[in-house]
């Protein structure tokens, strides 16, 4: 889910890194570049909420990509392990880490 003025609106993550994300909204939204978001993911197979506030940074229709411009600790930790345990591809998670 994401909230946007005083709103909350369902969402699907496409894709996600310790950067950003790839969101796709249920409805159609109608963002702007540089609008500001607070995302909730819940990952159910670990039972856990990952919070982030994000930027818009490009969109099309009813998607949309977001960096991250604050992430907690107790977001942090799950984030790194849910990326790590679900990537193909360990030299972009040693990159992914290096970005810490």
């Amino acid at each position: 889910m994401v909230s946007f003025d005083d709103g909350i609106i369902r969402a699907n993550l496409l894709n996600i890194s310790l950067k950003g994300a790839l969101v796709e909204f249920v409805d159609r939204v109608s963002f702007q570049l540089g609008d500001i978001l607070n995302i909730t993911f819940e990952l159910n197979d670990l039972d856990i909420a990952l919070q982030f506030r994000s930027k818009v940074m490009h969109y099309r229709y009813n998607i949309v990509g977001v960096k991250f411009i604050q992430i907690d600790l107790d977001t942090m930790i799950p984030l790194c392990i849910f990326i790590e345990a679900r990537s193909m591809d360990l030299e972009q998670v040693v990159k992914e880490f290096e970005y810490l």
